[in-house]
């Protein structure tokens, strides 16, 4: 038997996985894994990007894992931005854990939450 090494003791975070797509006039980032203090910059500029092709971008967080104050900061970002041009930013299926976190800091009542059940794909653009 061999001591555990610092490779074996090493617990690697979730990586943050995007994916950006056009439906129906509004753009669609997926997130997938944690979004904190490493990863929220990741986002900061794939929504910055997204906020520049598009007026409306939804944000759909169905396979978050984790979120932290870097990425309520993001979303809120993301929402001013989209609000001072013009647009929309809409938070589509947040976790329970991100609705808590948004209920506690009161951003339910700032950010825009996609009522559930909406289907972008039912006439709405």
């Amino acid at each position: 038997m061999h001591p555990a090494g610092p490779e074996e003791e090493r617990v690697t975070p979730d990586e943050l996985r995007t994916r950006t797509e056009t439906r129906g006039g509004t753009t669609v980032v997926s997130v997938q894994g944690e979004v904190d203090l490493v990863s929220a910059d990741q986002l900061r500029r794939v929504l910055d990007a997204a906020l520049q092709d598009s007026a409306r971008v939804t944000l759909d967080l169905t396979e978050l894992t984790f979120i932290d104050s870097s990425g309520l900061s993001v979303l809120v970002e993301a929402h001013r931005k989209a609000r001072d041009a013009g647009g929309a930013f809409t938070l589509r299926h947040p976790t329970p854990m991100l609705r808590r976190l948004l209920d506690i800091t009161r951003l339910e009542t700032l950010l825009v939450i996609e009522p559930d059940g909406q289907c972008p794909s039912a006439g709405q653009e």
